[in-house]
């Protein structure tokens, strides 16, 4: 599935499991992203919902973010009360030491920018 005009351009994870795949929530899950990449061939964003809602609304949104780019969400849904400067100050170091890929931060910068370009 490539994204344009009669495709899908963007899958957005909800607050469940698909225990078929994972035990994971879809978000926390890199078999997820995989089954869609790979198993589907699908190339549009992926893309969390509200990063304060549900399970999450209890979790760290720090650790959120962290725990969703590293798993390959390209878009983080924020209506919490954390500003976004302050998540990506806090993404930059991971990204720095490591524990979220540079290469996987600059696949999801790709696919935002071309879906927005098939947008203009």
């Amino acid at each position: 599935m490539t994204p344009g005009r009669g495709s899908v351009e963007l899958a957005m994870f909800g607050h469940r499991a698909y225990p078929r795949w994972d035990a994971a929530l879809l978000w926390r899950s890199p078999v997820t992203v995989e089954e869609l990449r790979r198993g589907i061939s699908f190339q549009g964003m992926v893309m969390t919902d509200d990063l304060g809602m549900g399970p999450r609304a209890e979790m760290d949104p720090f650790n959120v973010l962290a725990r969703a780019v590293a798993v390959g969400v390209d878009l983080l849904l924020n209506l919490s009360a954390v500003p976004p400067a302050e998540l990506m100050t806090h993404l930059h170091p991971r990204v720095a030491d490591g524990t979220v890929a540079e290469a996987r931060v600059k696949s999801s910068a790709r696919r935002v920018l071309r879906l927005k370009a098939g947008h203009t």
